[in-house]
C-alpha cells in the first residue's frame, strides 16, 4: 500500500518522526583538492557548478609530540587510483620523526560520498603515535549558504547525551558528526577497528578538528596503522541525513549480515521489577506473555540485573533455586526465546576471578598501579573492578563466559552492559590502545556466543562496537515518567543513522506504567515503533492495567522491513537547544555560567539571598553524574544569578531544558509554576517530500483511530500537552480505499496486503494479515455518491458507516488467521 504514518509531538523533544523514503542522494559526487601547502579542500561537483564544502584543512599524524603535517614530509609522491566504485587521490612522504604518512582520498563515482584514510609506516624506527588529524580549518564557510551552522553532536557511549549544537560552541561529538546549513548536509563517521578513537572538537572560535587520539600513544606496527573517516554530502536534507548516507559499513559481509537480522521483539525484567526480580516474577510474565501476545510477534524473554551471585560469578542466587538451565527450558517450553543480562567486563574485587588474576584488572597510573574501582555496589559484591580485554587470560576467560551462556545454560540472546568500563586504565596489556582492549574484549565475547545468538551492547563506546553486535543501545536509560522518555526519545532521532546500517538500534525498553498517563505512554510507544528498532516491554505484566495492554500489542511486529525506512525530520532546523537561557522576543540571554551545585536538600536554598559562595561551581546543561557526581542519586540544588534583557517588549520565558526526574523552580524566591499549553502544528507536506501540486490525502488518526479531514497542502492540528498524534497519510483516489485499521501504529505495512478495486462490481478487496486476536476494524474513506453495503469474509465481518461518509469494517475478538474480504458498493440514496 501507498500509506506513510507520520507523528507529531508536543511537549517533549524537538523532532519529527516520519515514516517516508529516505532522502535521495546528490546526483552530483565529490571532489578532493591539495593546495600547493598540501591543505585539503573538499568539493562538490553539481551537475551545474562545484560548491566548496570545505576549505585550507590541515592533515597530518601526530609523532610523540609533534605533529607532522602533509606540508612537512619529504620525498613526496603524488597520484591516483580506481577502487572499485570510485577514484582517489594519494599522496605519500616521509617524516623526518622516522614514519611514513599516505594519505588517500576516496571520492565515489556515483554519489557524493568519500573517505579518507590515513596510513602510517615505520621508517627505520617505530616511531610512537598519539593520533591522526584527519582536517582541522577555522574556516568561518563550512557548508554553502547563509544562515547558522548546526552540529548534531554524539557523546562517547550508549548513555552519553547528543544533541543539537548551533556553531560555534565548545563541544566535542565522538564517532561521527552532522553538520547542517541552509538545507545542505554532511556527515563524517568513523570506521572500526584502528588503534584510536574518532572525534571532531569544536571551539568557540569556529575551528573544527576531526582527529582519531590513540589513548595512551603506542609504537606504529611494523606494517603499520591506519584509519579511515568516511564522508558523506547530501545538498538538499540536513546532517542527519548525511550520516545516514556516511555510516555504511565497508565491508559487504557486515552490510549482509545487518541487513538479515530480524528485530527483536520481547520482555525484560528490569524496568519495573529491577534488582529485586526472582523466580516466581519470571515465571508470571513468562505465563502473562503467553496469554497476551502472539508468539509469532513476541519472540524474547530477557532476564536482567538482581539473578547473579556477584559481578564475576554469574550463576544463580537464592532467588533462582533452579538455576540458568531450568529457567531457559521454561522459557523455550512457552513458545518464547531466553535472553540474559551480564556485564562482562565488571568483576567483584572479592570474586575469584579478580583475586586468582590480577594481571587480568585495569589499574591506575603509576607508581602505586592499584586496581581501578569502577563503581561500589554491594548487590553485585562490594567493589567493582574491570577485566582488561586485551589480555590473552581474561579475552578466554571472556570467550569461555560467552560459550558457557549458549551452550550449558541454553540462552538465544545476551545483553552485556557497561562496556564502557573497559576502556579505562591508564596502560592495556601488550601496549594496547584503549580501543583496541575494548574491541579484543568484544571479539572474544562474540567469538564465544557464536553467530546465532543475538548479541546486544549497552553503555557502550559506540564507534568500535561496530560489526561486533547485532543491536546496541543508542540512548539513556528510559523511565515510567514524562521526563524519563525525553532523552530516550530523542536519542532514538538523533541516533537513528546507525540503525541497520551499522546494528539495529535499541532505544530502551517501551514502558506504559503511570505515573505515565495513556496520553504520555502513547507518545513512547509511538517513537518505539516509528523507529523501527527493538521493541521489548519492561512494565511487570501481570499487574499493568487492563487498559495499557493495547498500547504494547499495537507496536508488535516491528514494522522495520518495508520501503518506506522510518527518517526523522526537523532536528537540526532553526531552533537549536537554548536551554538553560531567558528569553524576550528576539533577545536571548544564555544561564550558562557560573551555576553554584549543593546536593541535599534545605528549603533556605530556595531564598533570593542565601549565601551560595561556598557552594561548589557545576557545568550547565551537564548532568550532575558528568560534573563529578556520577554515582549521586537524590536531591540537589543548582542556583545561578542573571539579568533581565532591558526593557522586554514581549513576555519573558524561562528555558531550563529537561530535568530528571522532577524539579521545583525558584525565582526571587518564588516558586515557578510551570505551564503547559497546547500547540498548534502546521506541517508542510511539501517538506516531507510527498506533495505535489493540487495533490490531496486521505488521513487517518491513528491512535483516535478515526478518519481525519483530507489533507492538502498542510497538515495542520492542535495536540495537547504531553501528547502525540499519529497520523496515517494517502494520496486520495476516486474509488473507496483502506485509510487506516487498528492493527499496529505504523499503517500500511503489517495487516493490509493486496488490496484491489473492481470497479465492474463496485468491490474493493484485501487480505488482513498477522492479526493478534484483539478486535480489529478497517477504515475505508468512500467517494461521494457511493455508500458500503455489505462486507464478506471467513470470518464474519460488518459495515459501520460513519457521519463523514467512511466505512468501519469490524471483526470481532479471537481472529489470528489470514483474513481475505470484500466489501460491496452501492449508489448512496438522495435526500
Amino acid at each position: 500500500m501507498d500509506r506513510r504514518t507520520f507523528m507529531l509531538l508536543t511537549g517533549a523533544a524537538t523532532l519529527l518522526p516520519v515514516q517516508r523514503p529516505r532522502p535521495r542522494r546528490a546526483l552530483g559526487n565529490l571532489r578532493f583538492d591539495l593546495d600547493d601547502q598540501r591543505r585539503l579542500a573538499l568539493w562538490y561537483n553539481a551537475p551545474d557548478r562545484s560548491i566548496p564544502l570545505l576549505r585550507n584543512a590541515a592533515l597530518g599524524v601526530w609523532i610523540g609530540d609533534t605533529l607532522a603535517t602533509l606540508a612537512d614530509l619529504e620525498d613526496v609522491s603524488v597520484g591516483n587510483r580506481r577502487p572499485p566504485g570510485g577514484e582517489s587521490l594519494v599522496i605519500r612522504g616521509r617524516a623526518t620523526a622516522g614514519v611514513w604518512i599516505e594519505a588517500e582520498f576516496l571520492a565515489s563515482d556515483s554519489d557524493a560520498r568519500g573517505a579518507i584514510t590515513v596510513t602510517v609506516y615505520p621508517d627505520r624506527v617505530l616511531a610512537t603515535i598519539r593520533g591522526i588529524r584527519f582536517f582541522a580549518t577555522s574556516e568561518p564557510q563550512v557548508l554553502p549558504g547563509d544562515g547558522p551552522l548546526m552540529a548534531l553532536v554524539s557523546g562517547y557511549q550508549s548513555w552519553s547525551a547528543c544533541g543539537v549544537t548551533q556553531l560555534p560552541a565548545d563541544a566535542t561529538s565522538y564517532g561521527a558528526i552532522g553538520l547542517t546549513r541552509a538545507g545542505h548536509g554532511i556527515a563524517a563517521v568513523w570506521d572500526p577497528g584502528e588503534a584510536g578513537e574518532g572525534k571532531v572538537k569544536l571551539a568557540a572560535d569556529g575551528s573544527l578538528d576531526a582527529v582519531s587520539e590513540w589513548q595512551p600513544a603506542r609504537p606504529v606496527r611494523s606494517d603499520g596503522d591506519g584509519a579511515t573517516l568516511r564522508i558523506a554530502y547530501v545538498p538538499s536534507g540536513d546532517g542527519l541525513a548525511a550520516l545516514s548516507a556516511a555510516a555504511t559499513p565497508a565491508s559487504s559481509v557486515d552490510r549482509e549480515r545487518v541487513a538479515a537480522l530480524t528485530v527483536p521483539t520481547g520482555w525484560c525484567s528490569w524496568y519495573e521489577l529491577g534488582p529485586a526480580v526472582t523466580e516466581g516474577d519470571m515465571l508470571a510474565n513468562v505465563d502473562f506473555c503467553a496469554a497476551h501476545f502472539d508468539r509469532r510477534f513476541l519472540r524474547y524473554i530477557q532476564l536482567d540485573d538482581g539473578y547473579q551471585r556477584a559481578a564475576g560469578d554469574w550463576d544463580m542466587n537464592a532467588k533462582f533455586p533452579h538455576g540458568h538451565r531450568w529457567l531457559t527450558d521454561r522459557i523455550h517450553a512457552a513458545g518464547f526465546q531466553a535472553g540474559l543480562w551480564i556485564a562482562p567486563f565488571a568483576v567483584a574485587e572479592g570474586s575469584d576471578v579478580a583475586r586468582a588474576n590480577s594481571a587480568w584488572i585495569l589499574k591506575g597510573p603509576p607508581p602505586e598501579g592499584t586496581p581501578l574501582v569502577m563503581d561500589t555496589r554491594e548487590p553485585w559484591g562490594g567493589s567493582i573492578l574491570a577485566l582488561d580485554g586485551a589480555h590473552p587470560g581474561a579475552q578466554q576467560w571472556l570467550y569461555d563466559l560467552a560459550r558457557r551462556v549458549v551452550r550449558e545454560w541454553g540462552y538465544d540472546y545476551l545483553k552485556i552492559d557497561f562496556l564502557e568500563w573497559a576502556t579505562a586504565g591508564v596502560t592495556h596489556y601488550g601496549g594496547l590502545t584503549r580501543a583496541e582492549a575494548y574491541r579484543s574484549g568484544l571479539s572474544a565475547l562474540r567469538a564465544g556466543l557464536g553467530t546465532e545468538a543475538f548479541l546486544l551492547g549497552c553503555g557502550a563506546p559506540l564507534q568500535h562496537a561496530a560489526g561486533m553486535v547485532d543491536g546496541m543501545r543508542i540512548g539513556d536509560d528510559v523511565d515510567a515518567s514524562w521526563n524519563g522518555i525525553q532523552s530516550p526519545a530523542r536519542a532514538a532521532a538523533l541516533r537513528s543513522f546507525y540503525h541497520r546500517s551499522v546494528w539495529l538500534n535499541d532505544p530502551d525498553c517501551l514502558v506504559v506504567r503511570p505515573p505515565l498517563t495513556l496520553d504520555e505512554a502513547r507518545v513512547w510507544a509511538s517513537v518505539v515503533a516509528l523507529s523501527g528498532g527493538m521493541c521489548v516491554f519492561s512494565d511487570n505484566l501481570p499487574k499493568l492495567a487492563v487498559e495499557r495492554l493495547p498500547l504494547l500489542q499495537k507496536t508488535i511486529p516491528v514494522a522495520s522491513r518495508t520501503t518506506s525506512a522510518p527518517h526523522p525530520l526537523g532536528t537540526q532546523g532553526d531552533q537549536p537547544e537554548v536551554a538553560p537561557a531567558i528569553s524576550a522576543g528576539d533577545t536571548l540571554v544564555r544561564l550558562r555560567a557560573p551555576w553554584r551545585f549543593r546536593t541535599g536538600d534545605d528549603a533556605r536554598y530556595a531564598a533570593r539571598d542565601f549565601d551560595d559562595d561556598a557552594w561548589e561551581t557545576i557545568p550547565v546543561p551537564r548532568t550532575w553524574e558528568q560534573a563529578g557526581h556520577p554515582d549521586y542519586d537524590g536531591s540537589a540544588w543548582y542556583r545561578t544569578r542573571f539579568t533581565l534583557p532591558a526593557a522586554p517588549t514581549d513576555s519573558v520565558h524561562l528555558e531550563l531544558g529537561k530535568v530528571d526526574d522532577v524539579d521545583e523552580t525558584f525565582i526571587n524566591g518564588v516558586k515557578v509554576n510551570w505551564e503547559d499549553e497546547p500547540r498548534t502544528v502546521a506541517q508542510s507536506l511539501a517538506a516531507l517530500g510527498i506533495a505535489a501540486a493540487g495533490a490531496r490525502f486521505v488521513a487517518y488518526d491513528v491512535w483516535g483511530e478515526t478518519p481525519m479531514a483530507d489533507v492538502q497542502q498542510t497538515l495542520a492540528a492542535t495536540i495537547q500537552p504531553h501528547s502525540t498524534l499519529v497520523v496515517a497519510l494517502r494520496p486520495s483516489a476516486a474509488r473507496p480505499q483502506i485509510i487506516g485499521s487498528t492493527r499496529h501504529i505504523v499503517q500500511g505495512t503489517i495487516d493490509i496486503t493486496d488490496e484491489r478495486w473492481d470497479a465492474a462490481t463496485r468491490t474493493l478487496g484485501a487480505q488482513s494479515a498477522n492479526l493478534d486476536g484483539r478486535p480489529y476494524a478497517v477504515t475505508i474513506a468512500v467517494p461521494r455518491g457511493l455508500r458500503a453495503r455489505t462486507c464478506k469474509s471467513a470470518v464474519a465481518c460488518t459495515v459501520r458507516r460513519l457521519k463523514s461518509g467512511h466505512a468501519v469494517i469490524e471483526w470481532p475478538a479471537g481472529t489470528t488467521a489470514n483474513v481475505d474480504w470484500s466489501v460491496t458498493f452501492g449508489s448512496a440514496a438522495r435526500r
